[in-house]
Formats: C-alpha cells, sequence, structure tokens
C-alpha cells in the first residue's frame, strides 16, 4: 500500500510540474523585469510637432490666472498624489474585473501612476480660470494624445479638500450606472446621459495622471476645480478598452500584485493609437446587428444568450465557435 501511495503523489508531482510549466511557458518580453524610463528632456511646449498648426497651451504660458479671476492654485502634495492615483486604479480595478452594472471584462487595462509633466498640463489648464472644453492642443513630447477631465463644487464655508477630491472623482466613476456593454464600444449612454468622464477615467492603455487644483471664491460661494490629464484620451469609434472573457489575460507582463485584474506597472504602451489598430475590428465587428446580437427571434436563431448579454458580447468580439460571434465575424470578414 505504501508503494501505491508513493507512487500516486510521485504522478500527483508530475501532473502538477506540466501544469506549472504550461503556465510558466508563456515568454514574458525582456522590458517586463524594469521599470519604464521617465524621459530626460523636458517639452518645449512651443516646439510640440504633434499639434501641428495648432497652439500648445503651455506655449509662452506666464502660469497666472487670467484677468478678472481671482483664483489660487492649490498645492497638490505627495499624500494628495497618491490617493488620486489609489482612486483611479480601486476603480479601473472594478471596471477590468467585470462585475460592474454588467460591464465586459478587460483583457489589458494598465495600472495608473502619477506623472509631473501632466499635472503641469492640468495647471496650465486650470489658469484658464474655466472647466470649459480646451480647444488648443495641451500634447507632451512623450504623450501627443493626451485626454483630460474636469469638475468643480462650490460651497459657502471652508472644506476640507481632499474630502472634496474624492467626492468628485466618485463623480466621474458613478457615471458607470448610465453605462452598459454596448457604450464601451460607442462611447453613449443607453439614456443620453453624460459619461464621458468615466470612460476617459477607465480608457485602458491609459497608464499615467496627474492633475490641478485651483480655488477661487464668487459671489460668496467658494469654487474648488479639479483637472486631470491623462496619457491617453477616449478615442471615438473605438473600444474604452480591450474586452476580454478574463480580466487582464492579454497584459504582456502580467497581473498586478495589488490590483490582479490590471496589468502591472512594467507593461508598456509604446502609443494610443495601439488601442485603434489592436481593437479597430472590434469596432466593426460591433457595428454589424449589434443589438440584434441578442434581441428578439434574429438573435434566438443566430445563438445568441438572451439572459446573458454580457456572454454574448465576450463571444462577438472574440469571435467564440460556439457563439453568435463565430458567424457574425465570418460575414464581416468577407464584407470588407
Amino acid at each position: 500500500m505504501k508503494c501505491w501511495g508513493s507512487i500516486l503523489w510521485f504522478a500527483a508531482g508530475l501532473l502538477l510540474l506540466s501544469a506549472l510549466s504550461g503556465v510558466c511557458g508563456k515568454k514574458m518580453p525582456k522590458y517586463c523585469k524594469r521599470e519604464k524610463k521617465l524621459p530626460t528632456t523636458k517639452t518645449n511646449y512651443c516646439g510640440v510637432e504633434s499639434c501641428g498648426t495648432l497652439e500648445n497651451l503651455g506655449c509662452k504660458n506666464n502660469m497666472a490666472f487670467v484677468q478678472g479671476c481671482a483664483g489660487t492654485m492649490f498645492n497638490v502634495s505627495a499624500a494628495m498624489r497618491t490617493f488620486i492615483v489609489k482612486q483611479h486604479n480601486i476603480y479601473r480595478n472594478l471596471v477590468a474585473r467585470g462585475k460592474l452594472n454588467d460591464l465586459p471584462p478587460s483583457g489589458r487595462m494598465l495600472k495608473m501612476q502619477w506623472h509631473e509633466e501632466l499635472a503641469e498640463i492640468a495647471r496650465f489648464a486650470a489658469y484658464r480660470c474655466s472647466i470649459g472644453p480646451i480647444y488648443r492642443c495641451f500634447a507632451t513630447m512623450e504623450f501627443p494624445g493626451p485626454g483630460y477631465n474636469t469638475v468643480y463644487n462650490k460651497f459657502p464655508n471652508a472644506q476640507d479638500p481632499t474630502k472634496i477630491v474624492r467626492a468628485q472623482l466618485k463623480v466621474w466613476f458613478e457615471q458607470y450606472v448610465y453605462a452598459n456593454a454596448k457604450s464601451i464600444l460607442s462611447g453613449r449612454a443607453p439614456g443620453g446621459q453624460e459619461i464621458g468622464h468615466f470612460l476617459q477615467m477607465v480608457t485602458g492603455l491609459s497608464d499615467r495622471v496627474g492633475c490641478s487644483i485651483f480655488r477661487s471664491t464668487h459671489f460668496g460661494f467658494r469654487y474648488q476645480v479639479l483637472i486631470c490629464a491623462y496619457s491617453c484620451s477616449r478615442q471615438k469609434k473605438v473600444p474604452a478598452y480591450k474586452l476580454s472573457r478574463l480580466p487582464g489575460e492579454h497584459c504582456t507582463c502580467g497581473a498586478d500584485q495589488e490590483y490582479k485584474n490590471l496589468c502591472s506597472t512594467f507593461e508598456r504602451v509604446t502609443s494610443c493609437d495601439t488601442l485603434k489598430a489592436n481593437l479597430s475590428h472590434d469596432s466593426k465587428l460591433a457595428s454589424a446587428d449589434y443589438v440584434d446580437l441578442w434581441g428578439g427571434d434574429k438573435a434566438k436563431k443566430k445563438g445568441a444568450n438572451l439572459l446573458s448579454p454580457l456572454e454574448n458580447i465576450a463571444n462577438f468580439l472574440q469571435g467564440s465557435p460556439n457563439g453568435a460571434g463565430a458567424d457574425q465575424k465570418e460575414k464581416v470578414w468577407r464584407q470588407s
């Protein structure tokens, strides 16, 4: 009996080693072993090529509020920077997991880190003393296509700045209640509500953020404005993030240790256009009878599961041979 027991344990060990070798057999790029080096050259805002003929927001900026604005720039301390980044990663991790309001999981959503030059861009925007759209170029040498979010609160008496920032970030994030799986592809809420701030927060290839805070007083009220700039903007006609059946399965450098559904900080993004190159076919597929995929008799004939739209969108985008996605995908490729 002891002999047979030993053989069984030996066999179990071999099976375990075989399974581990299969997991470890996926080779990671060499850069996954080292952090990305930050550029040492500061951006010359008057000579950013990606701006083209547009003047950059930072070009000849005297770092002063526009005339008539009684504003004060708030010092974003190291503790505040850590807090802002942490809140972004908490929210991104929840979305990437794929169990929030029936939103699909993300196969490659990067972990966010602070970037001082993006914070500088956010300060340039703050000196306008406005939360309106930025019509000038605000690119840097490292980030040719950044995005941004703005928000303000007003109150009659002094308030804790951190509590206000917490509430402002939460307002952006909680726009998710108006979004569904299709919103990640279309950029629109089914009911027409604003979800752009939420989509910018969870843009998958954004891995850097920098923010500014300024305060002003008008008509007896105190205003606190938060402006955050992101390394990648939310692009039109492209999904906000890589949709997948499992969170993090497309991370080239593995998952983060703290935020298990996000890619590790070793993950590299050479260009925000990578999102467009990798996901343009997803967007094309989604535009072809997308709603019909799980609605009515037509959907039943295609094999869609009417009780699980999340499963359908995963099959649809991944081209599952067992679901409607495979047939639809083949149909689209024949037409293209």
